[in-house]
Formats: structure tokens, C-alpha cells, sequence
């Protein structure tokens, strides 16, 4: 054969191999050598499907996470995980697994929710392979593929340590999109799980002192716990917001999660600082089990971890509400909870000057033209992406005189329900207004109250004419 380049057969799956794949009952090896058998010449209606880079261990399937969001793909006995590239780039399991069902959908109409066989290897996996087009699509990939997850309330039970993931830049983008995608064709958004220990496993060692008796009240009546907390300093450039509550603080702006060997609050706070957006912290002692609790180990001892919390909007004694949980039998539960909040202002925004301070939101006579809210970290940077967006869509349409609404100003704050942070809210005008005009300090919808806090101007420089 001359080299690399030579021509290979290439195949596809075949509609036995689907219906094994999707759990049909079918024997998955017999189904998996008859398709190896079954190849198809490229046609106009195929595309390469690129995976013969791929080693086969690659393409062994394992105990990790699964897609869950919409029709899930349900395993058949674990959780698996499948990995492959298309023109040299990675695609997740979510994307396989995907792919497989869509092409199901034309080989079969059993309804049966479609799942995945464990410790199977895919041949068909590691030769370069012909797929229809319309399973390779762009629109296909991009819905194939998870978005980042939601913002979480807080880490996971089980962890001890997820580390700021936020990228202010992506952000910033991902605001822009949207706004152009809005103002023309709107789009939604789906969801993925996060996966969970294995049973029974041990897990890492906590650092905290102990109480005499193993039970949650005697964890909850530790004196140790209250007399750190309550004599704990308080790092420069923050203000205390609680302290010594019985339960850990639970937002939307979650940032990520560290384990300390100490209650260290200097140490918390050095790790604030150096995390993008990060405007506060709660750290804790918290009641959690040596083992990941199951059914041939419902409630382990238990040990005390320290954790350190981040979070991108500040944290209030409202906000303290995550007491905890049950993991099986095994109850895990919070002491000596302090919360700190950052001081400072947001970022400088390039092209635009500011941040001003003012007391409350804008309320301006005229020159609105929108706003926007983005539930999560206390984040300018997406209001300066949002008014740029709208500006240049506007721009692109303009009105038979050749004007448009240009947005040459921003008003961004951090909006609360019931003094608990909800995320960023964006005010765009077509001119800048003064402090004086920041006269909307919040209001009662029913009996729940929303605050403004952290609000700041922001004015286009140069100034945009709003003519072509």
C-alpha cells in the first residue's frame, strides 16, 4: 500500500451494532463483528468522520459521567464515557453518545430509552468511518455538546476541592453572543450533571479537630469550632458579614471550593485574590464522612474538613443557609461559618471610562434602550460586552434616516432578593447620566425585596453619534 495516504475501506455503524449500543437486548459482540462487515463507499450524502488517530485504548469505555440533560442516555449498569476527534479536535462521550442516538432514530422506532453497554470496546471506533452528513452538522456538534454548566449554588457534597473555572474574557464573549442571538434569533440553553463517588470509597483526609463523641450534635456543640470563628481575623480589604452561623453559604455566584489544614482565613482570602471576580468568601468546619456512603456503608465515621469557599458577589448572614445534608444515613453538618466581602470596585473596562460609584441604579428621565441580567458572579465586564453588542446590531439596522440607538453608557449593579445576591444587572443608555440620577436603591415585588449594591458607570469614550 503507498503510505498513509492509501486508500482504506471505511464503514459505519450498522443498524445491529445501534440497537446493541441502545441495549435492544441483542449479543453486543455478534452484532459488533457483523459491523464490522458491513462498509459503504463514500457518497455525496456522507462525511469523513475522522477517529483512526485514536488509540483503542481511548475508546474503552468507563466509569465516568454521562449526559443527562433532555432524553437522557441512560447506562445500562454504570456510568460510561466515550472519547473521539473529528478534523483533530477532542469531542466528548456527550457527542458519541449523541450521534449514536440520532442515527437510532432512523434504523428504529422502538420508543425504549436508549443506554450504552459497559466494558464494551467499539472496533468500528478506530478506523476512519462514513457518517450521514446530517449527524455531523454543525448544528448537530454544537447541540451535541454540553454548555458549561449552570452556575452551582455551592460544591458538590462530596468535594473537597473544585477550583475557579470563570474566564471574565469567555464571559464577556459568551454576553455578546447572546445579545446578538436575542435581538435576532433567540436560543435556550441545556444542562449536565456532575458525576459522583464510587461507593464506599475513602475519602480524602479531613484536617479539623474532632469532637469526643462521633454524632452531628455533638459536632454542632463543639466549643472548639466557636471560639476559632468567633476570634478569627479579619483580612484587609474585606468586612466581616457573619460569623460562627451553623451553616455554609449558598448563592448562585459559586465560584470553587478549597480544602485548608487550618482555619486560616488569610489563606482563604490570599486565594480569593488571586481567583478572577472573586468579592467574597465563607469558610467552615463541616461534619463529612471518611468513606462516600452506600448501601454496605450508610454512615461511616466521620472526620472534620475545612473548607474555603469562593464566591463572585458578597455574602450576607441571609445568604448562610446550606446546613447541610443527608448521604445516606450519614448527616453532614456546618459549624464556625464566617463570611468575608471584598471592598473593592470592578475592573476598568477598555474603551469606556469608569467605574463611577453611585448610590443606587440610574433612574434617568430618558436615553434607556435595554438591560440585561446575568445570574452568577458580580461580573461589569459582560454589561461592557452587552452594550458594545447592541450597539453593532443596532448599527447594522438602522432607521431610514440612517440613525441608530447607539449605547454610550452603562449602569451595572449587583441586584438581591432579600439581601442574598441574584447576579449582574446591566442599565444601557444612549447618553452617560451623573451620581445624582442613582436614586433607585430597590423595591418590593409582593414581600420579597430587591436591593442595589456594587453599582457603578461606565461611559463609551469616544462617544458613538448613533448616524452611518
Amino acid at each position: 500500500m503507498a503510505g498513509v495516504h492509501a486508500k482504506r475501506k471505511v464503514m459505519i455503524p450498522s443498524p445491529a451494532l445501534l440497537r446493541m449500543l441502545s441495549c435492544n437486548g441483542t449479543n453486543g459482540h455478534e452484532d459488533m463483528i457483523r459491523s464490522r462487515r458491513h462498509t459503504h463507499e463514500k457518497s455525496k450524502d456522507t462525511e469523513r468522520f475522522d477517529l483512526h488517530a485514536m488509540s483503542r485504548s481511548q475508546f474503552l469505555i468507563n466509569h465516568t459521567s454521562v449526559l443527562r440533560s433532555g432524553p437522557a442516555l441512560r447506562p445500562c449498569n454504570m456510568q460510561h464515557n466515550v472519547s473521539a476527534t473529528r478534523h483533530g479536535q477532542r469531542i466528548s462521550h456527550e457527542v458519541v453518545l449523541a450521534l449514536i442516538t440520532a442515527a437510532k432514530s432512523d434504523h428504529t422506532s422502538e420508543a425504549a430509552t436508549p443506554c450504552v453497554q459497559p466494558a464494551l470496546w467499539l472496533p468500528w471506533l478506530a478506523w476512519p468511518m462514513l457518517l450521514p452528513k446530517h449527524l455531523l452538522s454543525s448544528s448537530t456538534l454544537r447541540n451535541s455538546i454540553p454548555p458549561r454548566p449552570p452556575h452551582a449554588t455551592g460544591p458538590a457534597p462530596e468535594a473537597v476541592s473544585e477550583p475557579v473555572t470563570y474566564s471574565e474574557p469567555a464571559a464577556k464573549a459568551e454576553a455578546a453572543a447572546e445579545v446578538t442571538q436575542e435581538l435576532s434569533t433567540p436560543g435556550k440553553r441545556s444542562l449536565a450533571a456532575r458525576g459522583v463517588n464510587d461507593p464506599c470509597s475513602p475519602q480524602p483526609d479531613g484536617y479539623g479537630p474532632k469532637p469526643p463523641v462521633d454524632t452531628d450534635a455533638d459536632f454542632l456543640a463543639f466549643s472548639n469550632f466557636s471560639d476559632t470563628a468567633t476570634t478569627a481575623q479579619t483580612p484587609q480589604g474585606y468586612s466581616l458579614s457573619f460569623s460562627d452561623k451553623k451553616a455554609s453559604v449558598s448563592l448562585n455566584s459559586y465560584l470553587g471550593l478549597y480544602t485548608l489544614k487550618t482555619y486560616d482565613t488569610i489563606k482563604c482570602q490570599q486565594l480569593c485574590d488571586a481567583a478572577n471576580l472573586c468579592s467574597a468568601f465563607n469558610i467552615y468546619y463541616e461534619r463529612d464522612p471518611t468513606l462516600a456512603p452506600a448501601e454496605a456503608c450508610p454512615k461511616p465515621a466521620s472526620f472534620t474538613n475545612i473548607k474555603c469557599t469562593l464566591w463572585g458577589s458578597p455574602v450576607t448572614p441571609e445568604s448562610a443557609k446550606n446546613q447541610g445534608q443527608y448521604r445516606r444515613d450519614f448527616h453532614v453538618v456546618v459549624a464556625g461559618s464566617n463570611g468575608y466581602s471584598k471592598n473593592n470596585p470592578p475592573n476598568f473596562e477598555a474603551g469606556f471610562i469608569g467605574p463611577d460609584a453611585f448610590g443606587g441604579a440610574i433612574n434617568a428621565p430618558n436615553s434607556y434602550i435595554g438591560q440585561k441580567f446575568y445570574a452568577g458572579p458580580y461580573d461589569a465586564g459582560q454589561c461592557a460586552g452587552a452594550c458594545q453588542a447592541n450597539t453593532a446590531y443596532n448599527k447594522r439596522h438602522p432607521r431610514a434616516d440612517g440613525t441608530y440607538d447607539a449605547c454610550n453608557f452603562y449602569n451595572v449593579y449587583l441586584l438581591s432578593k432579600n439581601n442574598e445576591p441574584q447576579g449582574t444587572y446591566c442599565s444601557l443608555y444612549t447618553k452617560a447620566w451623573e451620581k445624582k440620577y442613582s436614586t433607585n436603591y430597590g423595591q418590593y415585588r409582593g414581600s420579597d425585596y430587591y436591593s442595589v449594591s456594587s453599582s457603578y458607570g461606565f461611559t463609551l469614550d469616544p462617544q458613538d453619534s448613533g448616524h452611518i
